[in-house]
């Protein structure tokens, strides 16, 4: 029989969730006076290099890079260059959309050399550098994150100065679940970044290439990245594996972590209390959900740095080495499968909790 009650709190979840994400991808990335602000429209294909010069009259903490592009199915990169040749980024693709990273060093005063090259483009796209970082996709997830904590913290903030006994109010376990879902996320989230930009960073170290300084693992700046020095040379493998070792470490251990939450042990923890299935839960899923990005990779339909970096250097024919990326998707969207059915049910009881007083 259709639920009208569970299908108004199903639509509203829904609407809440696309609201969320909509900002958190699409939202508002200004920056704050830009050093250079270069928008480029091709109404034509266009291949071949443009070159533009800015200047910085002080000493900067770090020089941050804003871009935004409309260009599909075609290649951009950038090169950034010192006084005196210096180079801070080399053949940094800009990818569809909003994108935001830091140089990660001070910088003197002094004349920087932009180069862009510009493959098969047609359409639009913004490059913008300054002292400021734009407001990144990581910033605006952490603002909805710590708005959503300030409401639950706000309804249960009552509950705890209660006298009178009795059945807990709904809005305190309202208030309590969700200061539950902002930490489980907040730590999925941190513990995926760790190991996706700790991936690249050992590959680095191996390589010779890291550089620390350049480094913030968690976005705490701005964008979550591994920090490199430019001026170093790899070998095509070299570049290969330090860019796939990115997405790769993630999902590798979510492997891992599903035998064990698959495990007799594994779920005797996840019964034993809620908080500890929703960690365990979450963080899973965040892991393996991570393999969809190779599905999207694969099909075209958004051109990733670290694919790309992958298959523009991978020693062996592009075919085989995207069968194997699909293996590894097909892989983890099995392990998915199980995963999402048990957060979905675990959902649907916690609901049942918050409806039903708690002497029922």
């Amino acid at each position: 029989m259709w639920d009208l009650g569970r299908s108004r709190g199903l639509i509203f979840r829904l609407v809440t969730v696309a609201a969320i994400g909509w900002f958190v991808l699409y939202g508002p990335s200004p920056m704050a006076k830009p050093f250079l602000h270069k928008t480029v429209q091709r109404h034509s294909q266009s291949t071949g290099v443009w070159e533009d010069t800015f200047s910085i009259d002080r000493s900067i903490p770090q020089l941050h890079v804003h871009t935004f592009s409309k260009v599909a199915g075609a290649g951009l990169s950038v090169d950034l260059d010192a006084e005196g040749g210096t180079s801070l980024l080399k053949d940094f693709p800009i990818i569809d959309g909003h994108a935001s990273f830091s140089c990660g060093r001070e910088l003197p005063p002094g004349q920087y050399l932009l180069r862009v090259h510009e493959t098969n483009v047609i359409g639009n796209y913004l490059i913008e550098m300054g002292a400021r970082s734009a407001v990144t996709w990581w910033q605006r997830l952490l603002l909805v994150l710590v708005s959503l904590a300030v409401v639950g913290a706000a309804l249960c903030l009552p509950g705890l100065f209660r006298r009178t006994a009795g059945p807990t109010s709904p809005a305190f376990q309202v208030g309590r679940t969700i200061l539950m879902w902002v930490a489980i996320v907040l730590f999925a989230n941190f513990f995926y970044l760790l190991l996706h930009e700790g991936g690249h960073a050992l590959a680095s170290i191996c390589f010779g290439n890291f550089d620390w300084s350049r480094t913030d693992l968690l976005g705490l700046t701005g964008a979550p990245h591994s920090g490199i020095r430019p001026e170093v040379e790899l070998e095509p493998w070299q570049q290969a594996v330090q860019s796939i070792i990115g997405p790769l470490l993630p999902i590798f251990v979510g492997w891992v972590l599903f035998v064990a939450w698959w495990s007799a042990p594994g779920k005797r923890i996840c019964t034993m209390r809620a908080v500890f299935d929703g960690f365990f839960s979450f963080s899973l899923l965040v892991l393996l959900v991570s393999s969809l990005g190779l599905f999207i990779s694969l099909t075209g339909l958004r051109r990733d740095s670290d694919y790309a970096g992958f298959i523009d250097n991978v020693p062996v024919a592009s075919w085989a080495a995207n069968t194997i990326l699909l293996l590894i998707g097909v892989i983890s969207v099995a392990m998915l499968v199980p995963v999402v059915g048990h957060l979905i049910q675990s959902s649907r009881s916690r609901s049942k909790r918050l409806i039903l007083p708690d002497n029922q």
